[in-house]
């Protein structure tokens, strides 16, 4: 599952606010999954660190996740056997 799938997929919900960010504790979650190909803009990247990585743990047991496979509307292409004969 992919991060931008997450995102929208919270956002349909109505789990975002008017900018389509979640609550800072999925935000948490989220961030720290996808830390290597999303970067926040603030705090800087060290702070943002620390400071979801705790947030993270307060996040686990109320059950936020950074991913959630119900989200997921990914479908496979049918596979191509080759011209109808």
């Amino acid at each position: 599952m992919h991060g931008a799938e997450t995102l929208f997929g919270l956002a349909r919900l109505g789990y975002t606010n008017d900018k389509g960010m979640p609550n800072l504790l999925q935000m948490a979650k989220f961030a720290r999954e996808f830390s290597d190909v999303i970067q926040l803009r603030n705090p800087p990247p060290q702070v943002q660190k620390i400071i979801f990585a705790l947030l993270a743990l307060v996040a686990r047991p109320l059950g936020y996740r950074a991913t959630y496979p119900q989200l997921s509307r990914t479908i496979n292409a049918p596979r191509d056997s080759g011209p109808d004969p």
